[in-house]
């Protein structure tokens, strides 16, 4: 496996166990032509660390009939035909955060795959958000969480911000503001008080 600064940039069938090939987590980008030698993998896992997916990174992936994104929190154009990008000849099985779709074949499809990945990229960082409310918190219910994100129009539309910058901007860092909506949603259910002004007005 060859990759310089956290960019894998050359995979062979040496690299794979069993037909599988799990990127290294510290990988955070994967350069067009990767896999051109390794034309024996036959499941791809690709770490959380990888944020931008190439139009053409399983072009040459005539085996590949698995592709296990770990995260759903990576780019893909939505105004991409899907149909072209997953149009392996052996893929059976896409899995995006534990989450098995349907192949496309259609534009239908493609339109549906690309709305599916927004659910599904929502539900992930509503479980990062959770995630970091019960930091010393337990107890906390992740049902008192949800219903507590629902009842708040401005963390809501937040939330929705955060999603579309993935999609849109190359270099967006969400962390810093997935963490400031997790404290206001923490001084909600664990203070038991309204979120304060100050951290309703960075999120507004």
């Amino acid at each position: 496996m060859k990759a310089i600064d956290n960019v894998l940039y050359g995979v062979d069938n040496n690299d794979l166990k069993d037909g599988i090939l799990t990127i290294p987590d510290y990988i955070t980008e994967v350069l067009d032509l990767t896999f051109l030698n390794a034309l024996d993998m036959k499941e791809l896992v690709i770490p959380k660390s990888i944020n931008k997916i190439s139009p053409s990174t399983f072009e040459d992936c005539i085996s590949l009939e698995k592709i296990n994104f770990k995260s759903s929190i990576f780019r893909i154009n939505v105004y991409e035909d899907m149909c072209d990008f997953f149009n392996l000849p052996k893929l059976e099985k896409i899995i995006i955060y534990n989450n098995e779709l349907t192949k496309p074949k259609s534009l239908n499809d493609s339109l549906m795959l690309s709305k599916r990945h927004l659910e599904i990229m929502e539900s992930e960082i509503l479980d990062m958000i959770y995630d970091i409310v019960k930091v010393g918190h337990s107890k906390i219910d992740k049902s008192e969480v949800l219903d507590t994100i629902k009842a708040s129009k401005s963390i809501c539309s937040y939330i929705n911000k955060i999603i579309s910058s993935i999609m849109n901007f190359e270099d967006y860092e969400y962390g810093e503001d997935i963490i400031l909506i997790a404290s206001a949603i923490r001084e909600v259910c664990c203070v038991n008080d309204e979120p304060s002004i100050k951290i309703y007005q960075k999120i507004s």
